[in-house]
């Protein structure tokens, strides 16, 4: 047909606009495709739609953790020895399958991502039952928690042994004071009475001591009294004696009476110098006398002051040292406390959230898949509309044997 075709029957020719983009006929093919599109679109979003309600739903199961203080410094304050990337990373390389090597479980993967501005860590999974994989990640995290892992318990086990060893010392001495207490509330007090109850029998004794010196002395000075006494009437016989012998010399008297008088004189002497002697003695008994007695009395007052410095221990020491030992007691006490706060702190995480698991399923999701599906099929069947008429208008060119 086209050969016998004149030239003049042919239509002129159009100009040619390589650049430009004709809308009508975008939109003449579009309309002329149009439920090719549709039926593409349709047949995708029964597929998207088939999918989304055949596939088994999954249930996010998550946990948030930090990490927490594994020991303390030298000045006390808290140091934390793992990094949120460092447990994130622990998660993402699987090594907290090892805590199920027991268990013949296909286990779900368990991701961790670090929570932007943050030190939390967001450990979460996807499981088709949500019960089960609260289990398991609650199973992980006590695990790490009370440091059954190696990975998270190097240092805080280490020290936690030290913090127990130093807790165990102080309820030790805390026992040897409370002991202490009750040996100066029972034993010391005792002791401290007994002592001063001897001391006071000793005081009797020195004084009954006293008694007996002050009976002594009184007998020595009666003894004394009576010497003297004596020698005073020797002395005075004696010059009478002398007297009477100067008077018979000076009357030529009797040479025997005489003799007798120089012998009783002789013998007056003699004995006053034997009663001088004994004078002598009874003094120095008196001087021995009156030492022993004042030694005795300085005696008695130095225990009496013991018995006023045990007194002093037994009402007020005792009660110091009692107020000393409960203040050390109560700083132990504190200590413990201290220290029993901080070692129920030494953990290698803290859980912020418990595991828990959607309400909901959150895989597939379902309105997203069937939108996407839907959008994309619309995108797919427009391009595949142009492809095909663009085959259609230029396949004698494509194949000049059509």
């Amino acid at each position: 047909m086209d050969e016998k075709q004149s030239p003049s029957t042919q239509p002129p020719p159009q100009p040619y606009y390589e650049d430009e983009i004709d809308l009508v006929d975008i939109f003449n093919v579009l309309w002329r495709q149009r439920y090719f599109i549709f039926l593409c679109t349709v047949f995708f979003v029964i597929i998207a739609i088939c999918y989304v309600y055949i596939k088994t739903p999954l249930y996010e199961i998550s946990a948030q953790i930090t990490p927490k203080i594994r020991g303390y410094s030298n000045t006390g304050e808290p140091v934390t020895k793992l990094s949120s990337h460092d447990i994130a990373a622990w998660f993402s390389e699987g090594v907290y399958r090892e805590l199920f090597d027991n268990d013949d479980r296909e286990l779900p993967v368990f991701e961790a991502r670090v929570i932007s501005k943050t030190k939390s860590v967001q450990v979460f999974s996807f499981t088709e039952e949500p019960s089960e994989g609260e289990k398991n990640l609650d199973h992980i995290l006590n695990k790490i928690f009370k440091g059954n892992v190696s990975f998270f318990s190097t240092y805080s086990n280490i020290e936690k042994i030290d913090m127990k060893e130093i807790i165990h010392k102080k309820e030790n001495t805390i026992k040897a004071l409370s002991l202490q207490q009750k040996r100066i509330s029972t034993i010391d007090k005792i002791k401290l009475n007994s002592q001063i109850e001897n001391a006071n029998t000793e005081i009797i004794q020195l004084e009954k001591m006293i008694d007996t010196i002050k009976k002594n002395k009184l007998q020595v000075q009666n003894t004394l009294k009576i010497s003297l006494s004596q020698i005073e009437n020797v002395n005075t016989n004696t010059r009478e004696i002398i007297e009477s012998r100067e008077i018979a010399l000076k009357e030529n008297g009797d040479r025997i009476a005489l003799l007798m008088y120089s012998n009783i004189t002789q013998q007056n002497i003699s004995f006053a110098n034997s009663l001088q002697q004994q004078i002598l003695v009874l003094e120095k008994q008196i001087n021995q006398l009156v030492d022993k007695e004042n030694k005795i009395i300085q005696e008695i007052s130095q225990t009496k002051k013991k018995i006023q410095g045990l007194t002093l221990d037994r009402d007020e020491s005792l009660a110091l040292r009692r107020l000393e030992i409960d203040l050390k007691i109560k700083k132990n006490q504190m200590e413990i406390e201290s220290l029993k706060e901080k070692l129920s702190n030494l953990a290698a995480i803290e859980i912020v959230q418990y595991p828990n698991s959607s309400k909901d399923p959150v895989k597939p999701e379902k309105t997203k898949i069937i939108l996407l599906s839907f959008f994309v099929s619309i995108f797919l069947s427009t391009i595949l509309s142009f492809l095909i008429h663009f085959i259609l208008k230029n396949k004698a060119q494509i194949n000049p044997t059509l």
